[in-house]
């Protein structure tokens, strides 16, 4: 978790500044950091709060808020966000833009993990 957090890997520049769309989520791989995928995020969620309940540690508390937060702030209004996101795409509006997207994505594999 501390690698995953705190690293360049999977945590840009971009989503780690509050004044970013992408401010909170969790790169997709070190080879396209800056595709933001929900199921992915959410299985991060997931483990990281498994494993701080587990170990009695809150250390990640913080981190894991950001990542919520990101993920609902990206999602549109039907909770629905596409497949990826690309930071250089999100990092163009605001998450408020994001947010009122109407938009449909009936794919279980991308959506059903956060929602």
């Amino acid at each position: 978790m501390n690698f995953l957090f705190n690293s360049e890997t999977f945590k840009t520049a971009c989503s780690k500044d509050p004044g970013k769309s992408s401010y909170g989520l969790v790169g997709w791989a070190d080879t396209h950091k800056d595709m933001y995928y929900g199921d992915d995020n959410a299985r991060v969620i997931l483990g990281t709060v498994l494993v701080a309940q587990t170990i009695g540690n809150p250390k990640w508390d913080k981190q894991i808020l950001e990542l919520i937060l990101a993920n609902l702030r990206t999602s549109g209004k039907k909770g629905f966000r596409k497949g990826a996101l690309s930071g250089a795409d999100i990092d163009q509006t605001t998450w408020q833009v994001l947010m009122e997207r109407d938009l449909e994505n009936v794919a279980p594999h991308f959506e059903s993990w956060f929602n």
